[in-house]
C-alpha cells in the first residue's frame, strides 16, 4: 500500500460559475430572512412621466422613470421593467452608473429591464426610453413602468405607475365644389371645379374623393392632379368618379375638373355632391361634403296665338301678330312669312320678345288665296323657332 501522496481535485470553469451564482443568490436570500427577522424592509417607489403629452403620429415619445428605495433598508436584486407601448415601437433606452439594462431592437416591440444588485436606503435611479409614435395611432397610448426586488417591499401600492398620453391624431380634410355656368339648357357641358385640402393638422391616409354623376346628365371627362388615382363611368355613361391617394399631407391640396353633358329632357335643377373621406380620424366634422346647384333653362317654346287660323287679311292693312314663350330664354325674335313652309319674306329682321307685333302689309307680290303661315324665331339666347300652324289668306 502506498501512502503519502496527496489526492487534488479539478472542477470544470462553468461548474464554478453556477457554483458562485448560487452561493451569491443563497447569500442575498439569507440577507433577506435575516433583514425580516429583524424587521427590516425597503420601500421602493416608481414614478413615471411622459413627453409631449399630446403627441403626434410618427413623433418620438419620452418616458423619464425615477425609482427610489424609501428605505429603511436597502432592496436587493432591484429590477425596473417597462414594457413598450402598444401603437409604439422601441427607440432607446439609457440608465445611470450601475445598472444592467436589456432593450428590444430598434424598431421593435418587448420589455425593457433594468436590474441592480442592491439600492441603498434613500438611493434614487431615473431611466430615460425613448418610443416612436406609430403613422396610424389613434386615441390613447397607455404605458405603465413597475419595480420589484427580493427585499420585502412595506408599500407595494407605488411598486408601479402608468401614463397616458393622448395621441394628436385627428386631420381636417376641407372639400369645396363650383359649378359653370351657372344656368344651362339641354346639351350644354356642364364644368364642376373641385378641391380638396388637408388643413392638418396630420397626414390623412387612404384618401378618397367621390362624386356621382348628377342626374339628367351623363359623364364627359375628369382630370386630376399627379399622385391620384382615378376611376370613371364610359363617356356618356352615368355612375360613380373617385379619385384616391394612400397619404396626403398636411396643408396639403389638389384640384380636380368634372364635366358632364346635360341631357336633352333635363328640365330640373341639377344638383352636384362630392364628399371626401380618409381613414384617419376627422377634427372638424361637417366640411367633408360639398354640394352645387345649376339651374335648367325650362323649354324655350314660342307659340304664335295670331293669326289663328282661317283668316283673311287685307293687303294694305295693319293686323297684330301675336305670340307667347320664350321670356326667360329668349330677348329677340325675327319674324317670317311662309308659304308650303318655306320663307318667302322677312316681315321684320328683328324685334323685343314682347308677345306682339303689329304688321303694316305693304302692297307686294302677294298671290290672293293662296294659305301661308308665320314663322316666330328667337335671335338672342336660343335657337327656339315656332312655326305656326295657323293659316291665314291676303286679299287686296
Amino acid at each position: 500500500m502506498k501512502v503519502g501522496h496527496s489526492f487534488v481535485a479539478s472542477f470544470h470553469p462553468i461548474c464554478v460559475v453556477v457554483a458562485l451564482v448560487l452561493a451569491c443568490i443563497n447569500s442575498s436570500v439569507m440577507s433577506a430572512s435575516a433583514q425580516d427577522d429583524k424587521g427590516g424592509s425597503a420601500d421602493l417607489g416608481i414614478k413615471l412621466a411622459d413627453s409631449p403629452n399630446p403627441v403626434n403620429p410618427s413623433e418620438i415619445l419620452t418616458y423619464i422613470i425615477s425609482l427610489k428605495n424609501n428605505g429603511p433598508v436597502a432592496a436587493d436584486l432591484v429590477v425596473m421593467t417597462m414594457p413598450i407601448p402598444s401603437g409604439t415601437t422601441f427607440t432607446s433606452a439609457t440608465a445611470p452608473a450601475g445598472w444592467s439594462f436589456t432593450t428590444p431592437s430598434v424598431g421593435g416591440t418587448g420589455t425593457v429591464v433594468c436590474t441592480k444588485t442592491s439600492l441603498v436606503d434613500q438611493e434614487a435611479a431615473e431611466f430615460v426610453i425613448r418610443v416612436s409614435v406609430s403613422d396610424m395611432a389613434a386615441g390613447t397610448i397607455q404605458a405603465s413602468a413597475s419595480c420589484g426586488s427580493a427585499t420585502t417591499d412595506t408599500n407595494p401600492g407605488n411598486d408601479s405607475d402608468t401614463e397616458q398620453t393622448k395621441i394628436d391624431s385627428a386631420t381636417d380634410l376641407v372639400v369645396s365644389m363650383d359649378a359653370s355656368p351657372n344656368s344651362v339648357e339641354p346639351g350644354d357641358l356642364l364644368t364642376y371645379d373641385i378641391s380638396i385640402s388637408n388643413d392638418g393638422p396630420r397626414t390623412a391616409f387612404n384618401v378618397e374623393g367621390v362624386m356621382l354623376t348628377p342626374p339628367n346628365t351623363s359623364f364627359t371627362s375628369l382630370t386630376s392632379p399627379a399622385g391620384w388615382t382615378i376611376s370613371t363611368p364610359p363617356v356618356f355613361g352615368a355612375g360613380v368618379l373617385s379619385f384616391t391617394k394612400s397619404q396626403m399631407a398636411n396643408e396639403g391640396s389638389a384640384q380636380f375638373q368634372a364635366r358632364v353633358t346635360v341631357k336633352e329632357d333635363a328640365v330640373d335643377a341639377i344638383e352636384g355632391t362630392v364628399s371626401i373621406t380618409s381613414d384617419t380620424a376627422e377634427s372638424s366634422p361637417g366640411d367633408e361634403t360639398a354640394r352645387t346647384t345649376t339651374a335648367v333653362k325650362g323649354p324655350c317654346i314660342l307659340t304664335v296665338k295670331k293669326p289663328d287660323g282661317g283668316e283673311l287679311w287685307q293687303i294694305g292693312s295693319t293686323k297684330e301678330i301675336r305670340w307667347s314663350g320664350g321670356a326667360g330664354c329668349c330677348s329677340r325674335v325675327r319674324i317670317q312669312l311662309l308659304q308650303g313652309g318655306q320663307p318667302i319674306k322677312k316681315i321684320v329682321k328683328q324685334t323685343d320678345n314682347d308677345g306682339s307685333f303689329n304688321w303694316n302689309i305693304n302692297p307686294d307680290k302677294f298671290i290672293p288665296g293662296i294659305d301661308y303661315t308665320i314663322r316666330v324665331k328667337c335671335l338672342k339666347g336660343s335657337n327656339t323657332t315656332d312655326d305656326s300652324d295657323n293659316t291665314f289668306s291676303l286679299t287686296p
